[in-house]
């Protein structure tokens, strides 16, 4: 890596949010915007523009671009190399494996320490292991045609040179895509931002109208070179309730595009997980649960079933594990507050009941409110957010780590393990010292 890089975020080089309105964003969590899709300008435009190249050149440096990229890092929510591309890697990996009669030797060799790198976390170690697996498959035979698993291993290096040398031109155009392909929603969970916006009921705001669903034209141009895509995640709100998703699914299967699935599972039906366990297309699936018993989940997700959310949780199980996807991550996670911190170890104990003496288990996943400024959204955050910080919650995720050691339910606080950092945090005063120097420790 060049001297002076003090990169923090993999996320201006690998991923964008592509709004209803054309907007596209660095990331879900950010406000600032690269720029707006539309008739003149694509994808490729706005990702290699003006103003993403200085974003990116910030973060280069060192600097924080936004108060909510500060935000973000003292949430510890910055995008890492690990958290987005060690499941793909491994995915496009198994598809090669399982698609090509005769592997490589070099490829092969050189895959490992790559994903090695990149399950580090740490930037650093990627840049070396990721041109070797580059000139890896530049050294295939040209009469020898690769398989797209090869061509997607290839994208994920690119994509990650770029990041490990701070270009602010990548070389990739946006590996990892967000699109709102629905904005309303069938429930009302009360730490929802579309809730206070009231877009989850009525849409988002596009002009001087309201649209619940992204038209195709949008669609379209936010897939703008779909080879370049590894993974697809639906930003916004139920994906089971665009009209197209087994379309969707279908289209990125033959594209080897993986897709991230988030649902509050009440659209879960037997035909429904049928086909989600014979896609090839699936990266993951979180099932959102924000507790462990019937008061908490039913005050928090108005107006999901409990008993309804548990089955149909317990059948996708029961299915993935009778198909054999070991490929197939399946999380349950909790979203932390003040008023559903204390059933974390619980959340832990209902997964493992779930998967009661089967060999593929869900994890547990927990995360943070979001920092954004909307109306009424504010104030409820200031009153129940909590983090590994506050020693209370801190505790209540030391409980639900050893519980899942104990039971073999695997754990996460924002991606990163439960306990991984200290408990002592910046203070307000140096970050904002940090956002104004650009220094990073």
């Amino acid at each position: 890596m060049k001297e002076g890089k003090k990169l923090f975020c993999a996320a201006p080089w690998l991923e964008a949010v592509v709004r209803m309105d054309g907007q596209v964003y660095p990331c879900c969590r950010s406000d600032f915007t690269y720029g707006k899709l539309d008739g003149e300008s694509s994808l490729s435009d706005i990702w290699h523009g003006e103003r993403a190249q200085s974003f990116r050149a910030d973060i280069a440096q060192g600097r924080f671009p936004s108060e909510v990229c500060a935000n973000c890092v003292a949430a510890r929510r910055a995008t890492s190399l690990s958290e987005v591309l060690d499941a793909p890697i491994a995915q496009i990996w198994r598809n090669y494996d399982r698609d090509t009669d005769t592997v490589d030797s070099l490829v092969a060799k050189t895959v490992a320490p790559f994903h090695d790198a990149i399950r580090s976390g740490q930037i650093e170690k990627a840049l070396e292991p990721a041109c070797a697996l580059l000139s890896a498959i530049d050294q295939i035979p040209k009469t020898t045609e690769k398989p797209p698993s090869v061509l997607k291993l290839r994208t994920v290096a690119q994509a990650v040179e770029s990041y490990a040398l701070g270009e602010s031109r990548p070389k990739v155009l946006v590996p990892l895509r967000q699109v709102s392909l629905v904005a309303v929603c069938n429930a009302r969970c009360i730490h929802c931002v579309g809730f206070y916006s009231d877009e989850i009921r009525k849409g988002q705001h596009v002009g001087d109208r309201r649209m619940k669903r992204v038209e195709s034209p949008m669609l379209e141009l936010a897939l703008e070179k779909s080879e370049d895509v590894i993974g697809f995640f639906l930003n916004g709100s139920e994906f089971f309730l665009y009209p197209q998703w087994k379309d969707l699914l279908e289209r990125f299967e033959s594209k080897g595009i993986q897709i991230g699935i988030a649902t509050n599972a009440m659209l879960l039906n037997d035909q429904t997980i049928a086909i989600l366990t014979e896609s090839q297309a699936i990266r993951d699936i979180n099932i959102s649960f924000d507790g462990c018993t019937v008061e908490t989940v039913e005050r928090i997700r108005v107006p999901v079933k409990f008993q309804k959310l548990r089955d149909r949780t317990e059948a996708l199980i029961k299915a993935i594990n009778a198909a054999g996807r070991d490929d197939f991550p399946l999380a349950l996670s909790m979203v932390l507050m003040k008023g559903n911190h204390h059933e974390a170890p619980g959340l832990v104990a209902l997964a493992s009941e779930l998967s009661a003496d089967l060999p593929l288990r869900p994890h547990v996943s927990f995360s943070v409110l979001d920092a954004t400024n909307q109306q009424g959204y504010v104030q409820f955050r200031a009153r129940e957010y909590t983090d590994i910080q506050d020693p209370t919650t801190r505790a209540y995720l030391a409980e639900a780590e050893n519980l899942g050691r104990s039971m073999g339910i695997s754990t996460f606080y924002t991606f990163e393990g439960p306990l991984k950092y200290p408990l002592a945090a910046y203070s307000d005063s140096e970050f904002k010292d940090r956002h104004v120097t650009g220094e990073l420790s």
